[in-house]
């Protein structure tokens, strides 16, 4: 227990105050307990079993959850703004109505629906509550509640981004100048782009898919446009076949094929080199995403 944390008053949690500041409620057990009506700030809680509580109509702000226990607690319009919590279990509990701006979590199991709903509304402080509860999850090793809250952090980013550039607001008007929604309007273009392409880095199923149809229409592209090529050792450059055209998309960018092509016009040239070079951004994007999914 820390220093300031022993400065605090001492308080039993049945006997809350209507109002408090600066209290320490630790160490105690109170199941199917029901709170109402209270506000209380900079205050700690500390090691608590609250089984199947009830918390409503309240304020606990800008205070310390650590190491307590409200699994299937119900909490109705409760404001927990600023507050910080550890190591706490909240499985299967209920949040109505509750405000969790600026807050932080810490190795805590949560609801992930539930802490969605309360969520806030602006961009940048979704966005940063998401970042977080994404850290979270992936420290209790739930790797797909962390890919629904980086979702929600890439959306708000966006979010903020494009708020940014309009200048939605009067806020955003008054503080960030023409350079600033530029930068922010091409921040937003790239991220559409990177979520269109590659799924922002960690679906490789979106990867896949804009491989093949890019290469689909690199095909199409050099069949209908009855593209010349020397093939092999054939001495009349020709247009491709159909079969050939899609073979030879696929095998340029993968570079594992090689139909002997010899391009007979820019054309030709540039579908080649295209090709090639798609393969090998697919590659380097493939690593990538691969990267990123181990090192989470």
């Amino acid at each position: 227990m820390t220093d300031i944390q022993l400065s605090r008053k001492s308080t039993k949690i049945q006997d809350l105050p209507s109002n408090g500041t600066l209290l320490l409620v630790s160490d105690q057990q109170q199941d199917k307990i029901t709170i109402s009506d209270v506000n209380i700030s900079a205050s700690s809680f500390l090691r608590l079993g609250m089984l199947k509580a009830v918390i409503e109509n309240s304020h606990l702000t800008q205070s310390q959850f650590e190491d307590s226990y409200f699994r299937k607690a119900e909490f109705r319009n409760v404001q927990f703004t600023g507050s910080n919590f550890r190591f706490c279990n909240f499985d299967k509990a209920s949040f109505q109505a509750c405000d969790f701006k600026y807050c932080t979590f810490y190795q805590c199991k949560l609801p992930a629906d539930e802490i969605i709903a309360c969520m806030p509304v602006e961009p940048n402080l979704r966005r940063d509550l998401a970042r977080n509860l994404r850290s979270n999850s992936e420290m209790i090793g739930d790797k797909k509640t962390a890919d629904r809250f980086l979702d929600i952090e890439i959306q708000a980013s966006e979010d903020l981004s494009k708020a940014i550039f309009l200048s939605s607001t009067k806020y955003y008007k008054d503080n960030y100048n023409f350079i600033d929604q530029v930068r922010e309007g091409l921040k937003y273009l790239g991220s559409k782009v990177s979520g269109l392409i590659w799924g922002y880095g960690h679906r490789v199923g979106r990867l896949l898919i804009s491989y093949i149809t890019v290469t689909v229409l690199c095909s199409f592209l050099t069949y209908f446009g009855e593209i010349e090529f020397f093939v092999g050792n054939q001495k009349q450059p020709r247009p491709l076949l159909f079969w050939e055209s899609i073979y030879m998309g696929f095998g340029e960018t993968i570079g594992a094929i090689n139909l002997s092509l010899t391009p007979v016009t820019i054309a030709g040239k540039l579908v080649l080199l295209s090709a090639s070079f798609l393969g090998t951004l697919f590659l380097a994007l493939l690593a990538a995403t691969f990267y990123r999914r181990i090192a989470r």
